[in-house]
């Protein structure tokens, strides 16, 4: 058995020199690759003496600590990989690490034969799927040293009605990625960002002319479905797995949608987040929607389509677990639809009371300020409670009544203040 000298240590199939001092009354390690096997003894004694020679240079100060560590320390390598990755876009940053990651993972298939666990690839699988879908249409031709804490924040801010752990699970996909690219400081540090609750976050709502040009957009250029599933969004103001999981035994009456599933966590789960079934109302725009999309399924009567068959269904005929597809056609639409400069000035004076350039500045430009398709509910929300139905909303929008109330409780102040009668403010005429 090989006899190891001090401050030499095995590394995997290699040897290391590990020198440790004591400076401002923390320990500092300097960490060294060796040529050499773990199992010959010379190449053992090798590396012994010079862990020894080197100590003997630092104690005759022939040597000082920083010399050595400019000379051993694995350090400068990580300021070269830094150095390189400095003007990397977020884009070629997540190929790299893609690939690394799955050399990763087959490597350590090779070595623990399945017995270690390693880079598990599931985890991996699902990490890369959060690295594409999340962060690459944020920064995807962005450098990686211009991604900012509050861009990040801000995109949370806008996903708060997602589980804190899920928000946390994506987030630390990102600084998995920053790290491995050693970007210095890591704009994604961790117990930097607030997971804050739904209602805490006032949330910049579409209003009726940005959501007409979306739809009217999606509907001539893209499937028929993914405007029926925005339609349904807008207008029946339901969550996304509720939707994802419609059936068309879902329709009652022509009037109503059952809402009694949902997809969570990529599953079909027989109930919905709050474990509570629900009617709600199908209005006009969603109706001439589903009778279009019916239409395509079969050209024959509802009672020829297979009732129990899913609304939505992928191009494996089978129901979507996500809703990414429908996300990219979300943001494609922004990408391309243009408001009126009449419509889009009005917008921008209404609003810039509240918001800053950095969230409405685009409609300077006729453009839509781009915001997740959940923020739909939101507009739900508002006209219900503008049309004098907001006792009907936590139906609608599958709320508790305290919820609604208090997520909604600046729209509803908004209307309670407009309806307001402020004659009665006037000053009293003289009395003559």
């Amino acid at each position: 058995m090989a006899n190891f000298p001090t401050g030499v240590e095995p590394n995997g199939k290699s040897i290391r020199v590990h020198w440790q001092k004591r400076v401002n009354g923390k320990n500092q390690h300097i960490v060294s690759n060796v040529p050499g096997s773990p199992n010959n003894q010379r190449d053992l004694n090798a590396a012994g003496r010079l862990y020894r020679d080197e100590l003997e240079n630092l104690r005759i100060q022939h040597t000082t600590w920083a010399e050595l560590k400019e000379k051993y320390s694995t350090e400068p390598q990580e300021q070269k990989k830094a150095d390189n990755t400095s003007g990397l876009s977020y884009r070629d940053a997540y190929l790299e690490f893609e690939a690394h990651a799955r050399r990763m993972v087959e490597s350590e298939a090779v070595k623990t034969k399945g017995k270690k666990k390693g880079w598990k690839k599931t985890t991996i699988e699902d990490q890369l799927t959060i690295l594409r879908t999340t962060w690459m249409p944020i920064f995807g031709h962005k450098s990686l040293r211009s991604i900012e804490p509050k861009q990040i924040q801000k995109w949370i801010n806008s996903n708060c009605h997602l589980s804190k752990a899920t928000l946390a699970n994506r987030v630390s996909a990102l600084r998995r990625l920053l790290d491995h690219h050693i970007i210095s400081p890591n704009p994604c540090p961790r117990g930097e960002f607030r997971f804050p609750d739904e209602e805490e976050v006032p949330t910049l709502r579409y209003r009726q002319v940005e959501v007409e040009a979306l739809l009217d957009y999606l509907k001539e250029h893209d499937d028929p479905f993914v405007h029926l599933y925005f339609t349904i969004f807008r207008y029946c103001g339901m969550r996304t797995g509720e939707i994802l999981a419609l059936q068309w035994n879902d329709i009652i009456d022509g009037q109503f949608l059952s809402v009694n599933k949902s997809i969570v966590g990529r599953k079909l789960s027989n109930t919905t987040k709050t474990y509570a079934k629900r009617k709600v109302y199908l209005s006009a725009p969603a109706r001439e929607a589903l009778a279009e999309c019916r239409k395509l399924v079969k050209p024959k009567k509802i009672v020829n389509i297979d009732k129990n068959d899913f609304i939505f269904l992928n191009t494996k005929g089978t129901v979507y677990l996500d809703a990414d597809s429908f996300c990219n056609a979300w943001r494609d639409a922004h990408e391309n639809v243009r408001l009126s400069s009449k419509d889009a000035d009005a917008l921008y004076n209404d609003l810039r009371t509240e918001w800053d350039d950095e969230d409405i500045g685009e409609y300077l430009s006729c453009k839509i300020p781009y915001r997740i398709p959940y923020t739909l509910r939101h507009t739900r929300a508002a006209e219900l409670i503008s049309q004098g139905q907001g006792e009907k909303g936590p139906r609608e929008l599958g709320h508790s009544r305290a919820m609604f109330e208090n997520t909604y409780a600046e729209i509803i102040d908004d209307y309670k203040d407009r309806n307001e009668d402020y004659s009665l403010l006037e000053p009293m005429s003289k009395i003559s």
